[in-house]
């Protein structure tokens, strides 16, 4: 049907990311033969976990894109701003990383949110992502008391047809997402920020300080909120 399979780890133990270069590379391997068979190409850690060692040892593990990250978060520390701070995919090294830009089934419902107002919620973010030609990326699960129920499907089909035809654009596999970034990068239309690892961006992300976005206090978190937090 045109969809793609990516890897999201081989036990949920949410332990990997915490583990050698090599253990990761050796338990990722024990998933070879469905990498091949399914073409494999992307991985999203469990429960949002991530170590720079994790993204190190990825592409020997045969990976080319990462999905484990969050642009933004407010729930993990209250006393941190969480999350890689931008909605633009980015180089690290020879790995892509495609943030989730819209946690679908998480972040509304730990901030009291109903089903019948979950547009409401991610418009403003929506808006903000396309209007600057960001990635909007959904996260949703299939578990009934997640997104998989008719009321689940019927919110996230709203978003996804909201930002589909406001802003004309074409839904794409996170592999062809990661292969045009590379196309960018051959081409110049990316920068290298820092060497430590080599960190790459597009161009017109150059505006956006990485370091600078972040989402509020949660306990004042409000959909429009999101226009002046990650502007």
């Amino acid at each position: 049907d045109g969809f793609e399979i990516a890897l999201h780890d081989v036990l949920h133990d949410n332990t990997i990311s915490f583990q050698s270069a090599k253990v990761i590379v050796d338990r990722l391997r024990r998933a070879k033969e469905h990498m091949r068979r399914y073409e494999i190409e992307g991985f999203r850690s469990p429960s949002w976990y991530l170590s720079p060692i994790l993204w190190q040892a990825l592409p020997s593990a045969g990976f080319k894109y990462d999905m484990s990250a969050l642009d933004t978060w407010p729930f993990f520390d209250k006393a941190r701003r969480h999350g890689v701070k931008t909605f633009f995919p980015y180089a690290v090294g020879e790995l892509v990383i495609l943030p989730n830009t819209i946690p679908f089934d998480d972040l509304p419902g730990a901030c009291g949110y109903g089903w019948k107002d979950v547009l409401a919620f991610w418009k403003p973010k929506i808006d903000l992502i396309c209007r600057n030609g960001g990635l909007v990326m959904f996260n949703a699960h299939p578990d009934k008391w997640l997104s998989g129920n008719k009321q689940g499907i019927t919110a996230l089909q709203a978003c996804m047809e909201y930002a589909l035809d406001t802003y004309n654009i074409e839904p794409m596999r996170a592999v062809d997402v990661a292969d045009h970034f590379r196309l960018m990068s051959r081409n110049g239309a990316t920068r290298a920020i820092d060497d430590n690892p080599k960190l790459e961006i597009p161009n017109q992300a150059s505006r956006i300080a990485l370091s600078e976005l972040g989402m509020p206090n949660p306990c004042r978190l409000d959909p429009r909120t999101f226009r002046k937090s990650t502007a």
